[in-house]
């Protein structure tokens, strides 16, 4: 087949993709998470979806933890497209096109945000590292102590600072504390906050 970018704008998951989510649905269902944060990438979508056998009430869209667009297929559907997709799903926090785009374009579609990839280039590092920061700030915020978050191994790199690309439905664990957190658990050991981070 002939290459066209457009071909690759935000594409869905494989066979192989889908089986490989349905292969991990074991050990998600082990760590028992509160809420689940996936990215509004359809690949992420799908591969949540696919493993994760709870009700999708608790399944959360979160465009902070997308991947950095540096290509056609980190660019995503509308949130339009993506109601009619799933709609079982809760979008109302997207934006219509919620994906980063240079300040110079006049117009965010798909298909302009592949022009600009062309002509400027993708998402700077100093943004992605601005969106691990507050992604960060709001799990902090969060009341559930388990936190299962989809995203993609460029995001997931950044966000735990190890420089090491994740495979794909690869899961690991992270723990965070807030300042108070920290100096309770100084104090006597208790508190401590999980999340686990997947890879679609």
């Amino acid at each position: 087949q002939t290459y066209t970018p457009q071909r690759y704008i935000d594409a869905p998951l494989t066979d192989r993709g889908r089986q490989q989510a349905q292969s991990i649905a074991g050990r998600i269902a082990e760590l028992k998470p509160e809420l689940v944060v996936t990215s509004p990438m359809t690949r992420s979508i799908q591969t949540c979806l696919n493993s994760y056998r709870g009700p999708p009430q608790s399944v959360m869209v979160q465009a902070g933890c997308t991947e950095l667009l540096c290509c056609a297929a980190d660019i995503g559907s509308s949130r339009g497209r993506l109601s009619k997709s799933f709609p079982h799903l809760n979008f109302v926090n997207l934006d219509e096109h919620w994906w980063w785009t240079s300040k110079r374009m006049t117009c965010q579609c798909a298909d302009c945000t592949q022009r600009m990839l062309v002509e400027v280039g993708g998402e700077p590092r100093e943004c992605l590292q601005t969106r691990v920061k507050e992604f960060e700030n709001w799990l902090l915020e969060r009341p559930e102590s388990r936190i299962l978050v989809y995203s993609h191994s460029g995001f997931l790199a950044a966000f735990l600072n190890d420089g090491k690309y994740m495979d794909n439905c690869e899961i690991r664990v992270r723990y965070m504390l807030t300042m108070g957190q920290a100096e309770s658990r100084r104090d006597n050991g208790k508190h401590e906050n999980g999340g686990a981070m997947l890879n679609p």
